[in-house]
């Protein structure tokens, strides 16, 4: 099989393999068609579409200043992994997009363009005869409602008890909210940034905090370094995965496992405290030896 290609300046290979969009790579000081350019998913399929044909000849023509033309050929043969992993995304995007746009205009029709409603008791966009494992959209409003599950591909997805239709799902009123809204997200801000205003100092930087500071908080009882902190003060581009939990600051974190000393105000009650050494001793201990005076009962 020949496949067309730019003209290679000066018919040179190892400078056209070198090349971000090349359609062609080095490998053991051999070139090869890229297994990830285009061309090569060209290939494969006019070798799944053509059973008959067991491989295809894959050629790059480059011309040099003098006229002469240099040729590069690969053999091609069928790639089953890479049929594998190709043929669900495609009969996916089959099921999805080319179907229902080819059945119903699903995706270019009008919002408030009258439906057509399905014959003979047939549902979804396939307009095929209801079996066991169906879905119903949630919107009260549509028409018809009920659609295969297969149609769809959601054999192997967890449903919710509340679910809408690819067309329903575009609809304002049915789109889902992810996480919280911007105004929860802004009022739990302020409630956090309120703690920080009433101290006179905040963070290593000991400045005062300000409404619009992004600031992490020690969940130290003891902290006494500031207690809120600035991120860009800590070194950190983003909050800690256990910021709201038990993120401490590094001076807390640093003396968590040092013990705790007391000093006394006079020198008379150090010297009472003071342990005085007696006598030391030098040797091994045989810590087994009292075991054999042990008697059975």
């Amino acid at each position: 099989m020949w496949r067309g290609e730019k003209p290679l300046e000066n018919g040179d290979f190892e400078k056209y393999a070198t090349h971000k969009h090349s359609c062609l790579e080095k490998k053991d000081d051999k070139f090869a068609l890229k297994r990830t350019h285009d061309y090569y998913y060209q290939v494969q399929q006019q070798l799944f579409t053509l059973p008959e044909r067991k491989h295809n000849d894959f050629v790059v023509c480059g011309v040099d200043a003098a006229g002469n033309a240099h040729l590069f050929t690969e053999r091609i043969l069928p790639d089953t992994q890479h049929w594998d992993r190709m043929l669900p995304k495609l009969e996916l995007f089959w099921r999805l997009c080319i179907l229902p746009e080819i059945l119903g205009r699903w995706y270019t029709r009008r919002l408030t363009a009258p439906v057509k409603m399905p014959e003979d008791g047939c549902i979804c966009f396939c307009r095929a005869q209801p079996d066991k494992n169906i879905i119903t959209c949630s919107n009260s409003e549509r028409p018809y409602k009920d659609f295969h599950i297969s149609c769809l591909g959601l054999e192997s997805v967890t449903l919710p008890k509340t679910w809408y239709c690819p067309h329903c799902s575009r609809l304002p009123q049915f789109k889902r909210k992810r996480g919280k809204s911007h105004a929860q997200h802004k009022n739990q801000q302020n409630a956090f940034n309120e703690k920080a205003l009433l101290r006179d100092k905040v963070c290593v930087c000991e400045v005062k905090a300000t409404s619009n500071d992004r600031l992490l908080e020690c969940h130290s009882q003891r902290c006494r370094n500031g207690k809120f902190f600035h991120l860009g003060c800590l070194g950190l581009k983003r909050m800690p995965n256990n910021s709201k939990t038990t993120w401490q600051c590094p001076a807390c974190r640093k003396s968590k496992f040092q013990p705790t000393t007391c000093t006394s105000s006079s020198s008379e009650s150090e010297s009472e405290n003071e342990v005085e050494f007696v006598k030391k001793t030098v040797g091994s201990i045989d810590k087994t030896s009292v075991l054999a005076n042990l008697t059975l009962i």
